[in-house]
């Protein structure tokens, strides 16, 4: 690396306070996943490790550019070197450990996953799989590998971009800017239109590695010609002692910023990415002899977590998440604090056994050989377990049912497709959500008469419907729903409401979401909502909703190896619900004393007895996942509404 190269890194090789910064990392996202009540942003680590991958690769890169001495070849041998052994280690022990232990439904996700991880593209297969119905994270044990994906891609695509510049004799940081811009562009649009987008896929995601690229090139030194400023950047003064402190303090401090004010509530990756990427920039442009970075971040400690941090990145999901199958989501912290030790003792042996004899070894072209190979074989295998549905014949798949009643997805919305009409009008439907193939979520229980009664809201909502339509089938219900809160301000919402409230059919609206489920919500939002509605003089009734539960209900609907069937059952003072329960529940009561027109029901005693909350009746199962009822669940709730309000739809 030439002599303004140096002027980042101190010197022209290693740098033991990237290592420390990638140990920040990977220790916030292993806490996010292990304790995330703890660290609610943890999972911006990712993000650090973009920015840090996006300096070093676009170092190597442009420092043999400037010499002479690149070669496509030799830079995707040594991503071969560097990424396959690790990974192949975890995907064949993942499906190795997926033999014994896993459902085959659940073995043949793990499979697919496993396909897509092994061709890097990880965050493609989820992106595809993403959705308002996805399954829970803890389900998915290779979801982390997303992130290896997204950075494969951007592996293949820069140093192509970087050759081209060259040739071109094109102003490379400049360039570079625009591309950060226009990308981070790109996020802000898909956060706030299509949130799983830009959260998967490359062009929302490609500035925070081309951020860390152009650090690089803003220190590159003799592609003068592929940067503008006459004098070169010989010309730029390096920073004092205190000024580089300064930087580093800084760049720490937005960081930890991000890890703290960002959590799963918020729209991610959006604007507040920009906390954990501008800081990672800031801290390594401070260098090595910055205060921070030559004491805490070169600490050998520090340094040995982020020698291990690829392997340990690897290790941790699937080693936390496998057990969270087997055991429905809940893990009692005891045992979350051996799983991650485990992964640690994991990783280091990775490194010390697998990673560092490959690296010392002389054989680097019969490696770059043998590795791609494996990495197939691994692949296909992953993609015949898929294909073979998990075979079901295997051991751990015998399972025994404990509890009637469906669970996930399927059969509550084909029950709905069949069994009742498309809503109307057309257009309405069309633009719908959908749920797999060629079903809308959008329904009526009658085709012979207007839409009298809405169900308005979001899947919490939608759930209502089967039981109300059921139970009242003389009235045509109508069920309306979309992502998020159903507000005005909410334009997921905007063709709803304005087909609901210029109907003069419809004269009831049922008002229900999960807003007792997430902080995020602003409640406050829902009084206007209410206030329209009955503007147009309908009727409100606004549910508080239904508890949720920490596991899954296909964890208590089966019984496993390792494990009988869970109860069910939750005691009501631990829930995280309960806090937001009591919490958000005089909020909505206060809405509807507002108005004669408006009436709250609180649905959660039909499921609570005022100290346990239950997702079953005696052997009845009435939830099909950890917040949504099933069938018989939306009959026993419909159930109980008409009999406690006779009169409700009068």
């Amino acid at each position: 690396m030439s002599s303004r190269a140096t002027a980042i890194t101190d010197q022209p090789g290693y740098r033991a306070d990237i290592d420390g910064l990638r140990a920040i990392a990977v220790s916030a996202v292993v806490m996010f996943h292990a304790f995330p009540v703890y660290l609610g942003g943890g999972f911006v680590g990712v993000d650090i490790f973009f920015t840090i991958s996006g300096f070093l690769i676009a170092s190597i890169v442009f420092s043999q550019l400037e010499t002479g001495a690149f070669s496509l070849g030799a830079f995707y041998q040594r991503r071969v070197l560097r990424l396959f052994p690790a990974l192949i280690l975890v995907l064949a022990s993942v499906l190795a450990a997926g033999w014994f232990l896993l459902l085959s439904d659940e073995y043949g996700r793990l499979g697919r996953s496993v396909l897509g991880s092994a061709a890097f593209v990880a965050n493609v297969v989820f992106w595809t799989e993403s959705g308002y119905f996805d399954l829970e994270a803890h389900t998915k044990p290779l979801l982390h590998l997303w992130s290896l994906g997204l950075e494969e891609q951007f592996y293949l695509v820069f140093p192509l971009l970087a050759v081209l510049l060259m040739r071109l004799r094109l102003a490379l940081l400049p360039l570079l800017s625009l591309i950060a811009a226009l990308s981070f562009l790109v996020n802000l649009w898909l956060t706030s239109t299509y949130a799983s987008t830009a959260f998967y896929l490359l062009p929302g995601r490609m500035w925070e590695l081309v951020a860390g690229a152009m650090l690089a090139a803003w220190y590159a030194v003799d592609m003068r010609p592929l940067s503008a400023a006459p004098g070169g950047n010989a010309d730029r003064m390096e920073l004092p002692a205190t000024g580089r402190t300064l930087l580093s303090v800084f760049g720490l401090a937005c960081i930890f910023a991000g890890f703290f004010q960002i959590d799963k509530s918020v729209a991610f990756p959006g604007a507040l990415v920009l906390f954990p990427c501008l800081g990672t920039v800031c801290v390594i442009a401070a260098g090595p002899q910055a205060l921070f970075n030559r004491t805490l971040l070169s600490n050998p400690l520090m340094v040995w977590v982020g020698k291990i941090s690829y392997p340990l990145y690897l290790w941790h999901w699937p080693v936390l998440s496998i057990p969270m199958i087997i055991f429905g989501g809940q893990l009692p912290s005891n045992l979350v604090f051996t799983l991650v030790a485990l992964s640690i003792l994991l990783a280091a042996l990775t490194y010390e056994c697998v990673e560092r004899p490959l690296k010392k070894g002389r054989s680097a072209k019969k490696q770059t050989m043998i590795l791609p190979l494996l990495m197939v074989v691994v692949g296909l295998s992953g993609g015949v377990i898929h294909l073979a549905g998990g075979f079901p014949d295997r051991g751990a798949n015998i399972s025994a049912f404990e509890y009637e009643g469906d669970v996930r997805h399927l059969d509550f919305h084909g029950y709905v497709h069949q069994h009742f009409y498309t809503c109307r009008p057309k257009g309405l439907y069309e633009r719908a959500e959908a749920f797999g193939e060629g079903i809308r979520r959008c329904h009526q229980s009658r085709s012979d008469r207007p839409v009298e009664i809405a169900v308005f809201g979001d899947s919490h909502a939608e759930h209502l419907f089967i039981g109300l339509a059921e139970t009242m089938s003389q009235r045509n219900i109508a069920y309306y729903i979309d992502i998020g809160l159903p507000t005005l301000d909410n334009s997921n919402f905007d063709l709803l409401f304005d087909h609901v409230l210029e109907s003069t059919s419809i004269s009831h609206v049922v008002l229900a979401a999960s807003w007792l489920r997430s902080d995020g919500y602003n409640l406050e939002a829902v009084r206007q909502a209410v206030n329209a509605f009955t503007r147009s003089g309908k009727r409100v009734t606004l549910l508080t909703g239904v508890p949720y539960f920490p596991y899954d209900a296909e964890s208590c609907k089966l019984t496993r190896r390792f494990r009988s069937a869970l109860r069910c059952d939750e005691e009501l003072g631990e829930s995280r619900f309960s806090e937001r329960y009591r919490r958000n529940t005089p909020v909505l009561a206060d809405i509807a004393a507002a108005s004669d027109a408006v009436q709250l029901i609180d649905t959660v005693p039909y499921f609570c007895d005022g100290t346990r909350c239950s997702m079953r009746r005696g052997k009845l199962l009435l939830y099909r996942d950890s917040q949504h009822l099933n069938i018989p669940g939306s009959r026993y709730l419909a159930a109980r509404l008409t009999e406690d309000y006779p009169h409700l739809f009068d």
